[in-house]
């Protein structure tokens, strides 16, 4: 990535695009649209609208390796990439991130069969899968908290935290506890700080009845 990095904006274009074609999480007539049309310049990329066009029972469908890879992935760039070459991209990595974070809970309640020979196996799955589910929400928590304390003046947008509050409700009665705790703050907690900071943002945390204490 530290190669890439240093390409021309318009030619990360096609890095982008070509990153997110083998997840097939976007509709096929809008990929189709996008190569068939010889263009990958950055404007070429926005005008495609890629975030609209996510397909999410595709994205909810993929397997916790392909979600864990392209989080890590998304991490990564955000690391290694300066704020010129981030930017023009960070709604569109945002959008994705957050509809995984979205699409992660697990069916973790559905009804598991009596036979007792398969209890146990079941009980593993379900383990397992909660297991993965908290670890892919800890890592789209990271990457959502890490944009905010690296770009104060971004917004997100207003779907974005749509999409974002309702995702990570079942957590904000713990987040009520760890403020008084002394322990490392969360991820969670990191993010409604730096949203706290900032002016566009915190409008967006008042309208949150759960979190006015």
């Amino acid at each position: 990535l530290g190669v890439i990095s240093q390409l021309d904006v318009n030619e990360l274009a096609l890095f982008f695009a070509l990153l997110i074609k083998p997840l097939n999480i976007i509709s096929e007539e809008t990929t189709d649209l996008f190569w068939s049309s010889g263009k990958s310049s950055l404007d070429h990329f926005q005008k495609s609208n890629f975030l609209k066009y996510i397909n999410v029972d595709a994205l909810s469908n993929l397997s916790w390796k392909m979600k864990s890879g392209f989080l890590h992935v998304i991490q990564h760039i955000l690391e290694v990439f300066d704020e010129f070459h981030v930017r023009p991209f960070l709604d569109f990595f945002m959008g994705c991130v957050v509809r995984l974070l979205v699409n992660y809970a697990p069916n973790i309640d559905q009804d598991m069969s009596i036979d007792k020979e398969t209890v146990s196996t079941n009980n593993d799955q379900a383990g397992t899968s909660l297991k993965q589910f908290k670890e892919l929400r800890s890592l789209c928590l990271k990457i959502i908290s890490r944009v905010l304390e690296k770009y104060e003046d971004c917004d997100l947008g207003s779907e974005f935290w749509d999409l974002f509050f309702p995702a990570v409700n079942p957590l904000i009665k713990s987040f009520k506890q760890e403020g008084s705790s002394s322990e490392k703050p969360s991820s969670l907690f990191s993010c409604f700080l730096s949203m706290s900071k900032s002016r566009n943002l915190v409008t967006f945390l008042c309208r949150e009845e759960s979190l006015l204490f």
